[in-house]
């Protein structure tokens, strides 16, 4: 058991999907429950959004904020947080699988404010390990209106891991597109 809560952020506007990310079917399951059994191996779950879907019964958490940014359900994570770590997650990665979650937790250093990994160059801030200790830098951050998770993670202590190995687990699913590539590929 990971002593961390995991938060699945599912506040986006999937404007370029055209509806909820997180009920896209994939199999048998919807995304939601494919991400929220990935990460099982936390010691919590919780997701984190605008509004709280009628048909969702996990436990959910309500952004303080208005600001539709990725920064504001890291900040809810944080705030809400009842453990020293936590693993931010976006309905985006519906390939995610627990291995490769276990593998950013395992390395860790101590010392660090953020794991983040690293996929074929690309920053995968939300999918990512948190510090509560960062909430005070945060808050700093959204105060001052910048909702850069990029820049946040220039102005603390971040660890960035390389993670071409889980290429696949870091599919990003932005588009009907993108979920028929996913089926595809992966005989779903």
């Amino acid at each position: 058991m990971i002593e961390a809560t995991a938060y699945i952020l599912m506040g986006g506007k999937n404007t370029r999907f055209g509806s909820e990310k997180w009920k896209a079917k994939l199999g048998s399951q919807i995304v939601l429950d494919s991400i929220w059994n990935a990460c099982s191996i936390f010691k919590e779950r919780k997701l984190i959004g605008k509004k709280k879907p009628e048909q969702i019964n996990k436990t959910f958490i309500t952004d303080i904020y208005n600001y539709h940014a990725p920064i504001v359900g890291l900040h809810t994570a944080l705030i809400n947080s009842k453990t020293n770590w936590i693993l931010v997650l976006s309905c985006d990665l519906p390939l995610i699988n627990e291995g490769c979650l276990k593998f950013i937790w395992d390395s860790k250093k101590k010392g660090v404010d953020a794991v983040v990994p690293i996929v074929k160059d690309q920053v995968q801030p939300l999918c990512s390990l948190y510090n509560v200790d960062t909430l005070s830098e945060l808050d700093y951050f959204i105060n001052k209106q910048n909702f850069s998770l990029q820049k946040f993670l220039k102005s603390i202590n971040t660890q960035f891991i390389n993670m071409d190995h889980y290429e696949r687990s870091f599919f990003n699913m932005n588009t009907q597109d993108d979920l028929k590539k996913i089926k595809i590929k992966n005989k779903i």
